[in-house]
């Protein structure tokens, strides 16, 4: 079983600075690679070189709980979120959010709860990721669901 933190909410001044930076990488105006480098400013562990499209989200509470792998994109809309609700006991709790070397992750997708993506998975557009996804293999719907076993 992962290990869960208990969401405690942070108002110093790095969280703001952090925050600044994770707000501006999402502007329109800046290339894909040039976010990579606002996303390290702004506390998420990317290892370049990797693509992130315009509007895409990052939770601002824990940044550094996100790491993205090398070669990955990134397409436009994708929110991620490192907090999440665990109904069982009422209480809000942070996950760590992996993603592995050369993945494709599909415009509008929303990343919750605590997950891994495996290297070179591909995640279909509108999906809503709350599970480990293994590496090789192609997920979409929501939540999302194997379709099928990448041919590499």
């Amino acid at each position: 079983m992962k290990t869960k933190e208990i969401v405690r909410y942070d108002y110093s001044l790095k969280r703001i600075i952090r925050m600044f930076f994770l707000v501006i990488q999402s502007w329109p105006i800046w290339p894909g690679k040039i976010r990579c480098y606002f996303l390290k400013l702004g506390g998420v562990q990317v290892k370049a070189p990797c693509f992130i499209g315009a509007n895409v989200s990052f939770d601002t509470l824990r940044p550094s709980y996100i790491s993205i792998g090398e070669r990955t994109v990134i397409t436009s809309g994708t929110k991620i979120i490192t907090h999440f609700y665990s109904p069982s006991d009422g209480y809000y709790y942070f996950g760590r959010v992996n993603i592995g070397k050369g993945c494709f992750i599909g415009t509008n997708t929303l990343i919750v709860n605590s997950v891994d993506i495996g290297d070179n998975s591909v995640v279909g557009a509108g999906s809503v990721v709350t599970k480990d996804i293994p590496s090789e293999e192609i997920w979409a719907g929501n939540p999302a669901k194997l379709i099928k076993k990448r041919e590499v």
